[in-house]
């Protein structure tokens, strides 16, 4: 352990060889460019729709339980909770429909490119 730690110790001062940087600055293009087209392919939107979908969720949860306090404070009546409560229960069922269409997408994938039975 104490000459991997020597060894790592004065590595840190070393400059990388030209070719290990070229590389280096190939696989992290490649890995950015991946991550890109990946998006567009149907798992990559679904799981962009599913992150929407549950941000909604947590927000109108918000505004559910903000709705509810001002209830509490007089400030409104129970049709806005009960509103604010469809409308949080409605976004929660949103969320659960883009997380199965995100599964479907990926499983799709799977067996498309021979990974599944």
């Amino acid at each position: 352990m104490a000459t991997l730690s020597a060894y790592m110790a004065a590595a840190r001062d070393s400059a990388l060889p030209p070719d290990v940087v070229d590389k280096s600055k190939h696989h992290i293009l490649d890995t950015f460019a991946a991550m890109l087209s990946g998006s567009e392919l149907p798992p990559g939107r679904a799981d962009l729709a599913l992150a929407s979908a549950r941000d909604a969720a947590r927000l109108a949860k918000r505004a559910m339980e903000l709705s509810t306090i001002a209830y509490k404070a007089g400030a409104t009546t129970n049709l806005e909770v009960i509103d604010a409560a469809r409308s949080a229960r409605d976004a929660d069922t949103a969320a659960a429909q883009a997380e199965d269409l995100s599964r479907q997408a990926r499983l799709d994938l799977l067996v498309a490119s021979g990974r599944f039975p």
